[in-house]
């Protein structure tokens, strides 16, 4: 059982104090789930069969915003330190 709280302290090493290696892959992560809200948005018009437009606007609306949320994080932590 010693090893579990060596665990939890690693992981909030990465996540507390990130290098720039990590920072860099927790960007392309954020990325590519931008990427994924967006293809996500666009084909579900066309995949979507719903009683109601409105319904499917608040999906469009909330798969967009996650987007440039996760856009915007990516990039603020792509602005780390410069080497």
């Amino acid at each position: 059982m010693k090893s579990l709280p060596s665990f939890f302290s690693i992981v909030q090493s990465a996540l507390l104090r990130p290098s720039t290696k990590q920072l860099e892959a927790y960007a392309r992560i954020l990325h590519t789930l931008t990427s994924a809200s967006f293809i996500g948005a666009i084909t579900l018009p066309f995949t979507e069969v719903s009683k109601s437009d409105a319904y499917l606007w608040i999906k469009l609306c909330a798969l967009l915003s996650g987007g440039i949320i996760s856009l915007v994080l990516g990039a603020l932590l792509l602005t780390g330190e410069k080497s």
